[in-house]
């Protein structure tokens, strides 16, 4: 289940001019070692021009502790603190850390603005939250939308729990946090494409149906399975569910690509906001398997199954295609600073 996040408000007297690029990522990086939220799971909301104004959320208790933190210090001084905790405030001038109680609660003017809209990334298997490096970022300062992570257990040796049981996880994951927002995007890698197709499905059957996913796009997702998964099964000693279910001639990947064409051709979702993204270098899934429906499935010459979502920077293919997807699913990008 999904951590309760607050968010937190963080005013620095910084020229707003000089505040992008490296020094937002550093900025970033030491929030995450002063805080002790990993830095993949910081949510960045977004930063108000004037000076400068972070809002981000994190863990409930993490926000709670920094703000306590700086109260205290106001009040009690220095002395009782911590040198890493002094030297972050006077390195970037903060003046203020407060935090938004109802951060979670959707305003009625917000949704008259539809501003409440939400890229989600599903990583795969054996995968993490460090799988998609800094993509997430990338796009939460492009494009004006909340950024969310979705994390599950998988892997070789790991209690890997069946793709059928996390698909229903995520479900209930995306209702219990996101079902009030305008529209959601969802990102999806390798096997958490398979996830993410099932999560589609599940909403013929569901009386209140999650009608806000407007977009997807699968980045090197097996829609017809994947061949090494037949053949990891071979070995007795690995965690075999999740694998067995991924391979290619499974009655699991037989009947979801059936519910899938069914769910996509009943008009739940435009068809043109189903895009692909394979690597040309993919030695994991094939180019032909990973397009899926999408007949103008974007090839990303020389990139490997792994580090096609990993970018290193924001003009990196990836990070500009899957920008340009969600531009013409009607997200708002946001202006470049000037």
């Amino acid at each position: 289940m999904a951590k309760i996040t607050r968010e937190v408000r963080i005013k620095m007297e910084l020229e707003f001019s000089e505040f992008k690029g490296q020094k937002r990522k550093k900025f970033l990086s030491e929030l995450s070692q002063i805080s002790g939220v990993p830095l993949e799971e910081i949510i960045v909301t977004r930063f108000n021009k004037g000076c400068v104004i972070f809002y981000g959320e994190l863990d409930r208790e993490a926000v709670e502790r920094l703000v306590e933190l700086f109260e205290n210090l106001q009040n009690l001084g220095s002395e009782l603190y911590s040198k890493e905790f002094k030297d972050f405030l006077k390195h970037w001038d903060i003046t203020s850390i407060t935090q938004n109680i109802d951060s979670h609660c959707e305003s009625q003017q917000e949704k008259q603005n539809n501003v409440r809209d939400l890229v989600l990334f599903v990583h795969g298997w054996n995968g993490s939250l460090k799988s998609w490096g800094e993509l997430p970022i990338f796009i939460g300062e492009l494009v004006d939308c909340k950024t969310a992570l979705y994390e599950y257990p998988t892997g070789v040796w790991d209690n890997s729990p069946s793709l059928e049981f996390i698909a229903r996880n995520l479900d209930n994951w995306v209702r219990a946090n996101y079902r009030n927002f305008s529209k959601i995007s969802i990102v999806a890698h390798s096997m958490g494409g398979i996830l993410v197709r099932r999560l589609a499905t599940l909403q013929k059957n569901r009386k209140k149906k999650l009608d806000n996913i407007v977009q997807v796009t699968f980045i090197a997702s097996p829609h017809n399975g994947a061949v090494l998964a037949k053949l990891a099964t071979f070995i007795p000693t690995l965690e075999k569910l999740q694998l067995q279910e991924l391979s290619a001639d499974s009655p699991f990947i037989f009947s979801l690509n059936s519910d899938w064409l069914g769910w996509v051709e009943s008009g739940a979702i435009n068809r043109e906001n189903i895009r692909c993204i394979v690597g040309t270098n993919d030695k994991v899934v094939s180019v032909n398997n990973a397009m899926g429906l999408d007949a103008y499935a974007v090839p990303l010459l020389g990139e490997d199954h792994i580090n096609i979502v990993k970018p290193k920077g924001k003009n990196s293919e990836v990070v500009v295609t899957l920008q340009m997807f969600l531009e013409d699913a009607a997200f708002k990008i946001k202006e470049a600073d000037s």
